[in-house]
C-alpha cells in the first residue's frame, strides 16, 4: 500500500485529535483511510540507539521490531504488553510510529495547544521510539 508520508502524518494528527476530543472534519475518504490502514501490512523499525526513556519500555519497544499481517495487530500487541507493566508506562501506537505518552497526552504535547486537563507526564511523553512503515 502507498501513501505518502504527509498523508499518513496527517491522519495521525487526526486520529490524536479525536482520542482528544477535539473538533476535527473527518471527511468519508479519511474513513476509507483509516480503514484501510488498520488492515495494512507493516513493518516496524526500532532504533536502538533513540533511548532515555524507562528500561521497562525500552525493552517492550525493542520486542516491537518485525513484520505484523496488520496495523491493527501491532496496536494489540502494545496495549497487552503495556497492561503488563503497570499504569506507569505509556505508548501510543499512531500511523507514523510509536510514542511515549498515552495518545490524548501526544496531542497537547505535539501540538501545543493547552490541555482542558492535566497532561500525563512520563518520563520522554512524545518521543518517536519507533517508526511504523506500511509495506
Amino acid at each position: 500500500m502507498t501513501i505518502a508520508e504527509e498523508e499518513i502524518s496527517r491522519l495521525t494528527r487526526l486520529e490524536l485529535a479525536l482520542y482528544a476530543d477535539r473538533p476535527v472534519p473527518i471527511s468519508i475518504e479519511d474513513n476509507r483511510l483509516f480503514e484501510q490502514l488498520k488492515a495494512s501490512p507493516i513493518e516496524v523499525v526500532v532504533d536502538n540507539r533513540r533511548n532515555g526513556y524507562a528500561p521497562e519500555l525500552h525493552a517492550l519497544v525493542s520486542r516491537l521490531a518485525g513484520q505484523y499481517p496488520d496495523f491493527m495487530d501491532l496496536r494489540v500487541m502494545v496495549s497487552r504488553e503495556l497492561a503488563q507493566l503497570g499504569n506507569g508506562f505509556a505508548l501510543s501506537v499512531t500511523y507514523d510510529g510509536v510514542y511515549i505518552g498515552k495518545p490524548h497526552d501526544l496531542y497537547f504535547h505535539l501540538s501545543h495547544e493547552e490541555p482542558e486537563m492535566p497532561v500525563s507526564h512520563f518520563k520522554g511523553l512524545g518521543k518517536k521510539v519507533a517508526d511504523v512503515r506500511f509495506i
